[in-house]
């Protein structure tokens, strides 16, 4: 159906509403309801069928949607259990003895949030809770350690192979792949837009060069000069061994291993006659997670029930973390359905036409980056903007231009990353902020200079990327424009640089 104008209603809806109520799941099902009734000539009967039907053929979707479902109900059970064990504290007992400048405090931080990966919430919680205690007595301000943790949530989770956000991108490229009859494996386009998700990218490295110069900018210098080192957490620290280091990693571990090895097995590696790369592109990424989530599942409560944890506390874990998934996959199902009404409409190709006659090609990258970073930003929702605007940018790059279309998704990959990065409704900016037991709107402000820093340097990486200019020359401009600025705007904080030897 050609709905012309009207096909962009849900999308459109869908924002507005999110950005009004703040909240996600409401504004899709809204979405979700008037493309209906345009599609069913406003019978709502016709339009309740249709909307049931959907979702259920989506949500049941044997090849590769409930796999994912499992996959993030299986990861949020297995997060509540290292939650449980108490493995985030005694790694940052561990780590206390070993770190003594606040060079090497922020460094640690930023090593660890790279590390954890596996999910943002996760990420910001267990990593606020090892380096807490460390960056007290580094003087490192609260505010400073909430920015180093919410730079390494979201942009990590959004580059990392296996993640609770892979598994969600995958689903919505495998959906609008499949309506715009693009043959890619969702796991190798996944891998292909790495390099072009500048902001995530520039993000990691403005902590790093941060940390290194030992400078700030904006409120931060203020947050930087206020903060003493503090002498009362220095005997806090109890001895922690390899054993507990081992708590936090095995699982994680356990869990990438075990799903790479099962992608290489759908993909026909273990046969022969087939190389590594070969078989990653033949794979089933979607049967791979659940191979790694069940093993983990399975690893970590062998683990800790050798290590005596109690079994009421894992359990107590295990559904906390399994509840804690309940809203994102709600908010899965309630993508994949808007997207599928969407593609009907024939929204994705109405854009295309209008963005065809009136806007030139180069400019459409930076430009879904500026509206998925104002989407997210409004909402606190990169998820909610993945689902709005991955339906959109798809088949509007195949019809303009099918060469802008890695640079086209990963500008909505980034721009809501940003948004999300920037915004105060963030979950993950408020569990930034939890996790490092900083005052939430101190942690907004003292971050909201270096997020526009990093989407400025981004912004014209996407323009490169826009003139067909490969990632791996628009990413060095867009790093060059990110030291310069960095350079312009840092001063020298206030306190001398504090060690525990002075």
């Amino acid at each position: 159906m050609e709905a012309g104008i009207w096909s962009l209603l849900p999308a459109v809806l869908a924002i507005v509403l999110a950005i009004i109520t703040k909240q996600v799941v409401l504004s899709l099902g809204a979405g979700i309801i008037i493309g209906a009734l345009i599609l069913n000539g406003f019978n709502p009967v016709a339009a309740f069928t249709s909307i049931t039907a959907t979702l259920i053929e989506n949500v049941a979707d044997p090849e590769w949607n409930t796999p994912i479902i499992v996959f993030c109900l299986l990861l949020g059970g297995i997060i509540g259990m290292i939650n449980a064990s108490k493995a985030a504290t005694a790694f940052g007992n561990f780590i206390a003895r070993r770190v003594r400048t606040q060079r090497g405090g922020l460094l640690t931080t930023w090593f660890l949030g790279v590390l954890v990966f596996i999910d943002d919430y996760f990420n910001s919680l267990s990593v606020g809770a090892i380096m807490r205690p460390v960056s007290d007595r580094l003087g490192i301000s609260r505010e400073k350690l909430a920015y180093t943790l919410d730079s390494t949530a979201a942009p990590v989770c959004i580059l990392a192979p296996v993640s609770t956000w892979v598994a969600y991108v995958m689903s919505l490229l495998a959906t609008e792949f499949s309506a715009a009859g693009i043959d890619k494996n969702p796991f190798v386009a996944f891998i292909e837009l790495i390099p072009y998700n500048f902001y995530a990218l520039l993000a990691l490295v403005l902590v790093v060069i941060l940390a290194i110069i030992g400078k700030d900018y904006g409120p931060m210098v203020a947050a930087q000069a206020r903060t003493r080192a503090s002498e009362s957490e220095q005997a806090e620290t109890n001895s922690s061994g390899l054993l507990s280091v081992l708590d936090l990693l095995l699982p994680m571990l356990s869990l990438v291993l075990v799903t790479l090895i099962g992608m290489l097995a759908t993909g026909g590696y273990f046969e022969g006659g087939i190389g590594i790369a070969d078989a990653f592109r033949e794979s089933d990424p979607a049967m791979g997670l659940i191979y790694g989530g069940v093993f983990s599942l399975l690893f970590t409560i062998v683990w800790y029930l050798c290590r005596r944890q109690p079994v009421t506390r894992l359990m107590e874990g295990f559904g906390d973390g399994f509840k804690s998934m309940l809203d994102p996959v709600i908010i899965l199902a309630l993508a994949w359905t808007i997207g599928s009404v969407t593609g009907e409409l024939g929204a994705g190709e109405y854009l295309a036409s209008v963005i065809g006659a009136n806007i030139p090609a180069f400019v459409l990258p930076l430009l879904l980056f500026a509206i998925a970073g104002f989407t997210g930003f409004s909402t606190g929702s990169s998820w909610g903007t993945f689902a709005i605007m991955i339906p959109l940018a798809v088949p509007a790059a195949m019809a303009v231009n099918p060469e802008l279309l890695m640079p086209m998704l990963a500008a909505v990959l980034g721009g809501a990353v940003f948004g999300d990065h920037c915004s105060p409704l963030s979950d993950s900016t408020i569990l930034s902020s939890a996790g490092a037991g900083c005052n939430h709107i101190d942690h907004v402000s003292t971050q909201l200079p270096y997020a526009l820093t990093g989407a400025a340097a981004a912004a014209v990486a996407f323009l490169l990327a826009g003139f067909g200019i490969s990632p791996w020359l628009a990413l060095p401009a867009g790093l060059l424009v990110l030291i310069a600025l960095v350079r312009f705007l840092t001063t020298r904080p206030a306190p001398i640089q504090k060690t525990l030897d002075s």
